[in-house]
């Protein structure tokens, strides 16, 4: 949801394996008036990505995966400018991501927790500074659940890896 409280609509996927088509478009609803509207596109067509609003009212667009899927996982990303409807490449996450919508936490100090999509949660700055891995955990996964607690801390539950059974951890990080 964008600062003015219409929705930012981004990327995505039709269809299955072989007849799978990816988008880099992004639209914009606005729930006043119940219509949808061009918002460009991002610069890669990606799925299984995540997006958070930074302050300013910019959009923060992470990982996600081509049409391999799992073979195919981004590290890449994207800030996308709601007001002039275009996206600027950013410096690489430190790990490669995919499913892990709803695991990006805007924390107090302008950084983002990304706690899901890869084996570990990381730091990223969009200052475009120095991103890190969080050091001693939490050990995040594909499809991991986040929320961020009223304290300012971030709750990480759930999740899985590739080969390995659901996660029956809960993890709180403080930053």
């Amino acid at each position: 949801t964008l600062a003015d409280g219409r929705v930012l609509v981004v990327g995505g996927h039709r269809g299955r394996r072989a007849d799978i088509e990816l988008f880099a478009s992004i639209e914009v609803f606005d729930p006043v008036s119940g219509r949808f509207s061009d918002g460009g596109a991002m610069l890669v067509p990606r799925h299984k990505h995540d997006a958070v609003l930074l302050p300013g009212g910019q959009v923060l667009i992470t990982g996600g995966a081509d049409e391999r899927d799992s073979e195919g996982v981004f590290a890449s990303v994207e800030r996308y400018d709601p007001e002039s409807g275009t996206s600027a490449g950013m410096p690489a996450l430190l790990l490669p991501r995919y499913k892990h919508r709803g695991s990006s936490v805007l924390l107090p100090d302008g950084r983002v927790l990304i706690a899901g999509g890869a084996g570990q949660a990381e730091i990223y700055d969009p200052s475009g500074s120095r991103s890190a891995l969080v050091a001693g955990g939490p050990l995040s996964g594909q499809f991991s659940a986040v929320a961020r607690l009223d304290s300012g801390e971030v709750l990480i539950t759930g999740g899985y890896r590739i080969g390995s059974p659901p996660r029956r951890e809960v993890w709180r990080y403080r930053p």
